[in-house]
């Protein structure tokens, strides 16, 4: 069920139906009240309501649709994109969608956010009012609106109802579409996935941002107007690093196993830790001391050999434990298929860390810092 703008009821069917199970009886009576595509909606929004508790913190207030909800930028990061720009200028957000970003933009000073979509425009002018901002809110076009601003962020559309794309050239707008409205402002960031190929990022002119939060990689932006380079930049500090490559790996665990950031792995900057990698794993690293650091998470490493399940069974039994996680890094056996393969059931709690040396597939039996 799709609407192109929202219910004129929708408070009366939202109130209705809070707290309600969206059974088929109950969406059936409410239909009969509200109409059937308002019922379901309403529970559609409940349902969004309670999975954007994660991104915002006013979620059982605010209004969604599911593409919408789906490309908002979480209130943390979203505060982040409206540090990049100077305090009191005004901003063009070109695809507010649900308001996401235009509600931190409006925060920091005057923005105006820009949709194609009816309902989209409604949704961010009442998400607007849940968080006490101001901003306008129009339908319009991103490449009309967007021609001659100085101020302007842009997070274009990567999905539609069939598939989800990381090619710039198929995002909507598309990046040489935007591209001349990126470059004739002052100050323009463009969120991109962070899967985006190397080899196209190789090729723009722009600062490269690769973001961390909760020690994921949700993200790349652009920022064009500062010329280029790349850093890696964490939200909740706002500590940065820059691009280095490993200098060293070695073969076999220390004492300690330190699983590094996505976005350090995804930013190439793994060599800024200052740790030898491990093996071919791209993505853990050791130590005979304890590092403390932002970008890793540590364990203690208790036991390694080969991964062969009869042997990290017998280590596991000998530790009096049972694996609780299972963490690989570039290898083809699954976590969910090598936690059934380990027989042992003691009450201490284990992590199974597997990774590639060359062909082979190695294994460690660790438990947190």
């Amino acid at each position: 069920m799709k609407l192109e703008h929202l219910p004129e009821n929708w408070r009366d069917v939202l109130t209705a139906s809070e707290g309600v199970k969206p059974s088929p009886s109950n969406i059936a009576r409410l239909g009969k009240q509200f109409g059937e595509d308002v019922a379901s909606w309403a529970f559609t929004q409940w349902e969004i309501r309670g999975r954007a508790a994660s991104k915002f913190s006013r979620a059982s207030e605010m209004l969604f649709t599911r593409p919408g909800y789906e490309m908002a930028t979480s209130e943390r990061v979203a505060e982040f994109h409206a540090s990049l720009f100077p305090p009191g200028v005004h901003v063009h957000d070109l695809t507010c969608g649900i308001g996401a970003d235009l509600i931190a933009l409006a925060g920091r000073g005057p923005a105006v956010g820009i949709d194609l979509s009816p309902i989209h425009v409604e949704c961010a002018r009442h998400n607007l009012d849940v968080y006490g901002v101001s901003a306008s809110v129009e339908l319009n076009d991103a490449l009309i609106a967007g021609a001659g601003a100085k101020y302007v962020f842009v997070d274009p559309a990567r999905r539609d109802e069939r598939k989800r794309t990381v090619n710039p050239e198929e995002f909507s707008p598309s990046f040489s579409a935007l591209e001349p409205i990126l470059r004739g402002a002052e100050l323009a960031v463009m969120k991109i996935s962070p899967m985006v190929d190397d080899r196209w990022l190789d090729g723009v002119e722009a600062q490269v941002i690769v973001v961390s939060y909760e020690f994921g990689c949700p993200e790349i932006l652009l920022v064009f107007g500062q010329g280029a380079g790349r850093s890696v930049v964490r939200v909740e500090s706002g500590s940065r690093l820059t691009p280095i490559g490993l200098a060293q790996t070695v073969d076999e665990p220390a004492q300690y196993l330190y699983e590094a950031d996505a976005a350090v792995i995804r930013g190439g900057a793994l060599g800024a830790i200052g740790l030898p990698g491990l093996a071919d794993s791209n993505g853990y690293l050791t130590s005979d001391e304890r590092v403390g650091s932002e970008w890793v998470r540590g364990f203690e490493v208790l036991w390694h050999g080969a991964w062969r399940p009869k042997d990290v069974t017998a280590a596991a039994r000998k530790l009096d434990g049972q694996i609780e996680v299972v963490k690989t890094r570039g290898v083809r056996v699954s976590p969910a298929e090598a936690k059934a393969q380990v027989k042992a059931v003691g009450p201490r709690r284990l992590t199974l860390v597997l990774y590639r040396l060359g062909e082979k597939v190695r294994a460690c039996l660790v438990e947190p810092l």
